[in-house]
């Protein structure tokens, strides 16, 4: 009997060790996640990737679409199993909506393990997250990547030590990703194509994340309150980075356009801002809903990932924006129009002007910012305006680039105000910034942008780049035509190349 009891001692614990293994082998919630798939094609087909290091039996597990009425749910085969940080897929066909459904995975038990949902798909494109387990991205993919790793954006990450200008290619918009050495990044601008849409934003979330490999950004710059800037809270731009793509910052800043004030138009203040009604205005001239949502968003204590960190543009400021690279400084320029007067005359820009007939427009409020790192000077200002002259929707265009010129100085690259527009870029900017290189972000438009004078005056000058061929009647004879991101990128902060995501684009630049 004593020789025994070592024997039964020995059964109970390897009993309790098997009971211990299968119940490790079991996924939790968060170890196995949909990863990736394609609900509109004759092959629909549902990715699954393990996220820990652990491989798992997944017989019986179960794919499903909405609960309540959805699809017959498909179970997984017997003797499945999905590898450490591997992938296991399931084809099927006629199973998900093109529009409006959800993907599930759940146990046999059928306990909800994962799950997301999509408003719309496009024929063979696929939903994913980037990197693998990772967030999921708010725009589909051309390339769907079965049964492998996702490749995000494809664009290629940021090389650490190097100093990279992505002026990304956003169509008749702007955004632009500014990164240091040190991997300080600022991000200026997110731009959206109409009001009801947060595509711009998703595909901004994404890019970061693909070049970053983060979701946080240092600070981000609202340049003034455009819709092709900002986006539009509820939808996208800034709003969506903030309160559904998970993109966080350390500071935000904005100009000071205004504020909400509860009550403003004599009601009881309800704690809910009226955007027509209980906006006091502090310098603003032409107004849109994007502007006055913004406001209601932005100002309002109760929002707790935009009030904190947002901070009023302090004008002539080199700390407000600090990354700590040696040789690296961030210089806001101009904001709120300072020291410009309406059409030259002795009535400043600055100021509520929104009440007026013949307001100024809400670009001539634009940010304008000097970003230097060693001998390379970069300048961008938003749609800053560069003439004195009446719109014809009644509304005026001031010269507030002839008054920063000199403030801003010579600079290596100029991103061109207004996306090439006639009434910015005058010839007292261009000839004072002196530009070795010029940027233009726009896109397909009926704005005349960019105009075929400032093409000319600025390859005059410079060497001209573009995201794309926006106005087909311009002569862009002399430029380069990218249909995509301009990358500037820098090892030593005197040199530079110009490349695109998939190889040099041209040979290196080297300063006079």
């Amino acid at each position: 009997m004593l020789r025994l009891l070592p024997v039964a001692a020995t059964i109970c614990l390897l009993l309790l060790f098997v009971s211990q293994l299968d119940a490790d082998n079991t996924p939790d919630a968060g170890d196995i996640l949909i990863n990736e798939y394609v609900p509109n094609s004759a092959v629909e087909w549902v990715e699954l990737y393990n996220t820990t290091s652990a491989a798992f039996d997944i017989s019986g597990y179960i794919i499903d679409d909405v609960a309540d009425g959805g699809g017959t749910p498909h179970s997984i085969p017997p003797n499945t199993s999905i590898p450490a940080y591997g992938y296991y897929v399931m084809a099927f066909s006629n199973f998900l909506n093109n529009t409006e459904d959800e993907v599930r995975f759940l146990s046999p038990a059928q306990d909800v393990l994962d799950a997301t949902s999509y408003a719309y798909s496009s024929a063979e494109y696929s939903w994913y997250r980037y990197p693998d387990g990772g967030h999921w991205s708010g725009i589909e993919s051309p390339h769907p990547t079965k049964g492998a790793s996702n490749t995000g954006t494809g664009d290629f990450p940021w090389q650490p030590g190097t100093f990279e200008i992505r002026v990304f290619d956003v169509e008749q918009g702007d955004s632009q990703l500014i990164i240091f050495p040190s991997g300080y990044t600022i991000l200026i601008d997110v731009s959206e194509a109409s009001f009801n849409t947060g595509k711009g934003a998703a595909l901004i979330a994404a890019k970061i994340r693909a070049i970053i490999g983060d979701s946080h950004v240092n600070v981000g710059v609202l340049s003034h309150l455009h819709l092709d800037h900002i986006g539009y809270v509820g939808e996208g731009g800034f709003w969506r980075l903030l309160e559904m793509e998970g993109i966080t910052f350390d500071k935000i800043i904005d100009r000071d356009a205004g504020i909400w004030v509860d009550g403003l138009d004599g009601t009881a203040p309800d704690g809910v801002c009226n955007p027509d009604t209980e906006i006091e205005w502090h310098n603003a001239g032409t107004l849109s809903n994007t502007a006055t949502y913004w406001l209601c968003y932005a100002t309002n204590p109760a929002n707790g990932n935009i009030f904190p960190i947002r901070e009023l543009a302090q004008l002539g400021s080199t700390t407000q924006i600090d990354p700590p690279d040696s040789g690296a400084e961030v210089k806001i320029i101009q904001v709120d129009a300072a020291d410009v007067m309406i059409h030259g005359g002795s009535t400043p820009v600055a100021g509520d002007h929104t009440d007026e007939d013949l307001p100024p427009s809400e670009n001539d409020y634009s940010i304008t910012l000097k970003i230097t790192y060693g001998d390379i000077e970069y300048a961008t200002g938003g749609d800053t305006d560069g003439e004195d002259a009446i719109s014809t929707n009644d509304y005026l265009y001031n010269d507030v680039e002839s008054v920063i010129a000199g403030w801003v100085g010579p600079v290596e690259i100029l991103h061109v105000n207004h996306h090439g527009s006639s009434h910015s870029s005058n010839q007292t900017y261009v000839d004072t910034l002196s530009p070795s290189v010029s940027l233009i972000s726009c896109g397909t438009n009926n704005y005349g942008h960019p105009d075929q004078a400032v093409l000319d005056r600025l390859t005059a000058v410079s060497a001209v780049y573009l995201t794309n061929r926006c106005d087909e009647t311009r002569d862009y004879t002399g430029t380069h035509i990218l249909n995509d991101d301009i990358i500037i990128r820098s090892a030593d902060g005197t040199t530079y190349d110009f490349i695109t995501r998939k190889y040099v684009y041209l040979p290196m630049i080297l300063r006079p």
